[in-house]
């Protein structure tokens, strides 16, 4: 379940992503000898105009254009207020305002950019704000994680803490039941077989052997150091007229009372200070490390 939970989980948080906005760029504004030239072109905007609308022929119209509001300037210095030079002088200011406004003011360009800047600025606060609640969102469900493992955790425990206290508990029956004699004689009698077949010359101090057996439902297995197990060695409940067994905490609780009475009978079969029997396990499969001192090793001799 919790596997499940953290995949469902990761998943989700694997579509959690925010897109970072695209940013309009700003506008560029004129340059220092940009604007010098745009207040030139701004005093003669006609012949600009000229070019615009006729090219050559109109750059000449527009210069010859540029005669007029200098005639008006000078009417006017002589007290000459007629509508008409005031028409063309207002006609030529207007030109000229706009064209300075274009050409030379970053007004405009600062304005717009204030716009995109804000515009831009609320991208980036949006964004952070999705990226935030990203953040959460995931940090919830990382929490959910946790507490799913912390559940699965505690409920696992309990289970193990069960399990291992009912196979204690089946341990205790066990050696308590002088019935298992047969099955201990057994279990010894393949031990010993065992520490037999290992080398014993004169040359060799310790004599060592691993003997692993395995109580299942059915019966007990006893497996060689090479993984070989014989049939016809195994202890069979039914035909040595055991009830079978019927849980996998019996098996081990078995087990484990076996390497108990079988230690402390090959720890009678061999004497020695010396033997040493190392009990390791994986649920009910035992293994048991044989180490004494060999009685046949002889120290080298020296030849000088």
């Amino acid at each position: 379940m919790y596997m499940e939970k953290e995949e469902r989980e990761r998943a989700y948080q694997a579509t959690l992503v925010a897109v970072m906005p695209e940013m309009k760029p700003l506008r560029e504004g004129h340059s220092k000898k940009g604007q010098v030239f745009g207040i030139l072109g701004s005093i003669i905007w006609p012949v600009l105009a000229g070019v615009g609308m006729g090219g050559i022929i109109g750059a000449i119209i527009g210069a010859l254009v540029c005669a007029f509001p200098v005639g008006a300037v000078v009417e006017l210095t002589k007290g000459n207020a007629e509508t008409s030079v005031l028409v063309v002088l207002a006609i030529y200011i207007i030109g000229f305002i706009i064209t300075f406004l274009l050409a030379v003011s970053n007004a405009g360009t600062k304005k717009a950019n204030r716009k995109i800047q804000r515009d831009n600025d609320e991208k980036m606060r949006r964004y952070n704000e999705e990226l935030q609640d990203i953040s959460n969102k995931k940090a919830q469900s990382n929490q959910r994680i946790a507490q799913e493992k912390e559940r699965t955790d505690a409920l696992r425990k309990a289970e193990i803490d069960k399990y291992d206290a009912d196979v204690d508990a089946f341990c205790q029956q066990a050696l308590g039941n002088s019935g298992i004699e047969p099955m201990v004689a057994k279990t010894v009698e393949m031990f010993k077989r065992m520490v037999s077949h290992q080398e014993s010359g004169t040359n060799v101090k310790y004599i060592e052997a691993d003997f692993n057996y395995e109580v299942s439902k059915t019966g007990i297995t006893y497996v060689y150091e090479s993984g070989y197990s014989n049939p016809e060695s195994e202890f069979n409940f039914q035909k040595e007229r055991f009830h079978d067994l019927n849980r996998c905490e019996e098996c081990e609780g078995l087990a484990k009372a076996l390497s108990v009475l079988v230690v402390a009978r090959m720890k009678e079969e061999y004497p020695s200070d010396l033997t040493t029997i190392r009990v390791t396990n994986e649920d009910a499969n035992f293994n048991l490390h044989f180490k004494t001192a060999n009685e046949n090793f002889e120290a080298a001799k020296d030849i000088f």
